[in-house]
């Protein structure tokens, strides 16, 4: 379920991006003609590449933990259901036994 929102997140924060700035060239625009569109689209790109690229460098950060994660579990141990863990005491962690 979450990685289902992350990747929603992702999609959803292109769109917004694109409409801040639609916004702020439309609002450019209405107060002072070209000037205005020109300014209101250095201004929406400047919001929307702080706002937009912050919740992306989340979203980067999400995906990188979420590999890492993938990566540090044995295989076995992703495909077999756990019955019991038991611990390893020379390495000290805890492994899946399998049945």
């Amino acid at each position: 379920m979450h990685r289902t929102l992350a990747d929603l997140l992702a999609g959803l924060t292109s769109i917004s991006a694109f409409v801040m700035i639609v916004v702020a060239m439309a609002f450019g625009y209405a107060t002072m003609d070209i000037p205005g569109l020109i300014m209101g689209l250095l201004g929406g790109l400047v919001v929307a590449a702080v706002m937009c690229g912050t919740i992306s460098l989340l979203v980067l950060i999400e995906r990188h933990l979420r590999e890492l994660a993938e990566g540090i579990r044995p295989e076995a141990a992703r495909s077999a259901p756990v019955s019991r863990a038991r611990m390893d005491s020379a390495a000290g962690r805890i492994e899946p036994a399998l049945r």
